[in-house]
């Protein structure tokens, strides 16, 4: 194991010391822990108790752990933000490949959304006609009514009371 360990007295970023620690030493002991997610990669809570480390097990000069720790992660960050490029440039290079499918996509995209406002227009049509349908049904019930009335009005009925002798 390789860890970041206060080795003398000063400030915080000149008293670490990067260690090359052997996981059989004397003292140190392990605790596996339960996770939901990467199972491939243990992880673990290591304990140190009197642990006891040769100066020849120091990484560089001591007291200069802090410095080499900020270049590792400056590292880290570079070949992140390279690995991230290729990435980036591979997906460019892949649309520019499948320009057609990316074409394609959006025509049936473009095509859907056409079909959705004809059927949309559609509808709003078919609601119309039936709006259409029932206003020229009430018309005609209302003309049907007022030829009734009218006719009632004007011309004389017998009475059918007098017609059964009643």
């Amino acid at each position: 194991m390789c860890l970041l360990a206060n080795t003398r007295e000063g400030p915080a970023h000149q008293n670490k010391s990067l260690i090359c620690l052997p996981m059989k030493t004397p003292g140190v002991s392990t605790k596996m822990t339960n996770k939901i997610g990467n199972h491939s990669s243990d992880t673990a809570m290591v304990f140190f108790e009197d642990v006891v480390v040769p100066r020849k097990n120091i990484i560089g000069e001591e007291g200069k752990g802090f410095t080499y720790q900020m270049l590792q992660f400056q590292e880290e960050r570079m070949w992140g933000t390279v690995s991230g490029k290729t990435y980036y440039l591979s997906h460019v290079k892949l649309r520019i490949i499948f320009k057609g499918v990316v074409t394609t996509l959006y025509i049936k995209i473009t095509h859907f959304k056409v079909v959705c406002l004809f059927v949309c227009f559609l509808l709003l049509f078919c609601l119309f006609v039936c709006f259409l349908f029932v206003f020229c049904c009430c018309c005609c019930l209302f003309v049907c009514f007022f030829f009734i009335v009218h006719k009632v009005q004007t011309e004389k009925f017998p009475n059918p009371l007098i017609l059964n002798g009643v």
